[in-house]
């Protein structure tokens, strides 16, 4: 029973990208008919609307191939829910509920994955703020579905002058799922094995030989460094690979113990995220530079940093 729940679930999620594409398809087929409709108005009789476009009919005979819900409102995702609706007007079976599952919010507790400190924080001076005006664009989703843009959602960190290297630390068990070039040094990612769909991501650092992509990495493991010139910075971030690409700041899921570590040193869960609503007051200004598809911000205010107590 429960391989057929995944089975059709991912059906249902392989139809969503079809049918996604099929809806936009129409939509755009809708406005041209009407634009011709509205020229021809005075030289021709305009087609009954009960007619349905050559579209919908595929559309409808897609949607009939795969079971439906019977009610689409336990769908939690937004996008799917429209599409369901749309496949049971065009007339698409349903089945019984049971055979449905869709994965469930995480708990408050199960929201806490980052279990260890990615950084040592005796090496560190300062952190950029989520959403903050700090080096490029990096934005999307967030984590109430909603689209952000122009702003840095993820943290730069900067290590003490003195300081000739910074290390870098896994934050939870978990494995390396993908490792890229980002000049200077590489970029990877870290999937936890509690938390499904959330990636540890670092920019910008050196990793041990021994980190390759599928490595296993335990909570607290050294994995590498950043070894930069005075003044520079290198980069981590958190992103969820499921339905969607959804960013958030990883400061949101640390444990007590983790953050506790981060408020010794002046930085809280309150100073270290700008709000949404803020910074779509008082957005990031660009600089009209673009590097290979970023779009760079001309500077940021002295705010949008947080530096770290020396004692």
């Amino acid at each position: 029973m429960l391989s057929h729940k995944l089975i059709v679930f991912g059906i249902f999620l392989s139809l969503l990208i079809v049918g996604c594409t099929k809806q936009s398809e129409i939509e755009k087929s809708s406005i041209d008919q009407k634009d011709q409709s509205e020229t021809q108005s005075q030289q021709s009789k305009v087609q009954p609307e009960s007619k349905e476009p050559e579209e919908f009919g595929n559309m409808a005979e897609e949607c009939k191939k795969y079971p439906l819900p019977p009610d689409c409102n336990m769908i939690p995702y937004p996008e799917m829910r429209v599409y369901c609706e749309k496949c049971k007007e065009l007339g698409a079976a349903t089945e019984s509920p049971e055979l449905f599952t869709f994965p469930e919010p995480p708990t408050k507790s199960d929201d806490k994955f980052i279990i260890a400190n990615p950084l040592d924080l005796s090496q560190i001076k300062s952190f950029s703020k989520f959403r903050s005006c700090v080096g490029h664009d990096y934005s999307g989703v967030n984590t109430e579905g909603e689209k952000e843009a122009l702003r840095s959602m993820k943290h730069y960190i900067t290590p003490l002058e003195s300081a000739k290297k910074a290390d870098i630390f896994a934050p939870f068990d978990g494995k390396v799922s993908e490792i890229e070039d980002s000049y200077p040094g590489k970029q990877i990612y870290l999937s936890s094995n509690a938390a499904g769909g959330w990636q540890f991501i670092f920019f910008h650092v050196n990793l041990n030989s021994e980190i390759k992509v599928g490595s296993e990495v335990k909570a607290g493991q050294k994995i590498g460094s950043a070894e930069l010139t005075p003044g520079g910075s290198f980069d981590y971030g958190l992103k969820n690979f499921g339905f969607q690409q959804v960013f958030d700041s990883p400061f949101l899921h640390m444990n007590d113990f983790v953050i506790e570590e981060y408020e010794t040193k002046g930085v809280t869960q309150e100073n270290i995220i700008i709000s949404k609503k803020t910074r779509d007051s008082e957005p990031c200004k660009l600089s009209g530079v673009v590097e290979q598809g970023d779009a760079f911000f001309a500077g940021y205010p002295e705010e949008d940093v947080v530096i770290l107590k020396s004692k």
